[in-house]
């Protein structure tokens, strides 16, 4: 960074080097500013001492600011180093490992996710574990012709009913009509079976699992 016409003033009026040290640095400015402090012209200050003076503090506090941003003061060719009477500022000090303590806390996140997930994934249910792949039969007694204000499914009714009471299907064949992981088997578009699953549950009025007899 090129230093500007304004820092090689102050430079000039603290008669020190852009390679010094920040102590000396600080301690040139006190000095100076001790000089021209009314005070020491018996309140005789002219406005334009004034002036000076407030400019004067004015580039210390941004030199200040440009070491805590880069280590070194502007125009310095010793890039980020320090010397043997430096000391980093605290404000540094702190931007250096706040990036730190940003990525170790995001890997803490990202590890109590992982393990909030492999605990959720452990203790649900096995849905698949007692399904089989095709329904169990039921008593071979006739079904009781269907109800058609019932609002439940039951066996032997027709197609018309099921939409009615359980909507449409997500797919459906000729003879299964699949909502999610339940279904429901028809036989001469009646209804002899269902499987209901919790996950999406059908409208049976029973328990969840009813097989009927598949011919």
């Amino acid at each position: 960074m090129p230093i500007t016409t304004d820092f090689l003033l102050l430079y000039a009026e603290l008669k020190v080097t852009p390679d010094c040290s920040l102590d000396h640095f600080n301690r040139a400015y006190r000095r100076r500013v001790a000089e021209l402090h009314p005070d020491r012209v018996q309140g005789k200050a002219s406005p334009a001492a004034m002036a000076r003076l407030q400019n004067l503090t004015r580039l210390h506090e941004e030199a200040i600011r440009f070491h805590d941003r880069h280590g070194r003061l502007p125009g310095s060719n010793k890039g980020a180093q320090i010397g043997p009477t430096d000391t980093p500022s605290p404000r540094a000090a702190m931007a250096q490992a706040e990036p730190t303590r940003s990525s170790m806390r995001s890997i803490l996140i990202a590890v109590l996710l992982l393990a909030a997930l492999a605990v959720v994934w452990f203790l649900l249910p096995d849905e698949t574990a007692n399904d089989s792949t095709q329904p169990e039969p039921v008593s071979s007694k006739a079904a009781a012709p269907p109800d058609p204000a019932a609002e439940v499914l039951s066996v032997g009714m027709d197609e018309s009913d099921v939409r009615r009471v359980q909507g449409e299907p997500v797919f459906l064949t000729s003879d299964v009509w699949e909502y999610g992981p339940s279904y429901i088997r028809f036989e001469k578009h009646k209804v002899i079976g269902w499987y209901s699953s919790p996950l999406y549950p059908l409208k049976t009025g029973t328990p969840s699992r009813i097989t009927s007899k598949t011919n």
